[in-house]
């Protein structure tokens, strides 16, 4: 993984775990404290490209979780041991929901010369060389 890509999906995770943590203290501290050892895990989940996509998909759930004021599962839970995609763990019922609609990808962006960023993912909006992140 490049620099410039990594970069981009830590400043997305950082900035949704910002939001994240603010937006909790809103709730009551039994929930408060299941979704601090959700940020936990997903912080220590970074072992490869593949984890931080995944670790990147759970905590902008989180954040829609929040901004919605519904916990559910799997947040509302103690985070497993290993983390699975977003898709295999929630998956509403009665809706058949290929992978790609559930997973949120990257892109690339600017031909040859352009970096990879969040489509949904990252609400900040953050730029570096003019280019925005996310």
């Amino acid at each position: 993984m490049d620099k410039q890509t990594f970069r981009a999906l830590n400043n997305c995770f950082i900035n949704n775990t910002k939001l994240v943590q603010t937006l909790q203290q809103l709730y009551p501290p039994i929930e408060r404290n299941m979704l601090q050892l959700w940020i936990d895990k997903l912080t220590e989940t970074n072992s490869s490209l593949e984890k931080i996509v995944i670790r990147n998909d759970y905590m902008w759930f989180i954040l829609l979780m929040l901004q919605k004021k519904k916990i559910r599962k799997p947040f509302n839970q103690l985070p497993p041991s290993e983390i699975l995609p977003l898709n295999e763990v929630i998956v509403p019922t009665g809706i058949n929901i290929s992978k790609s609609t559930v997973r949120i990808r990257l892109h690339e962006t600017g031909g040859k010369g352009g970096f990879w960023r969040w489509r949904s993912d990252c609400l900040g909006g953050m730029a570096i060389n003019g280019k925005s992140e996310c």
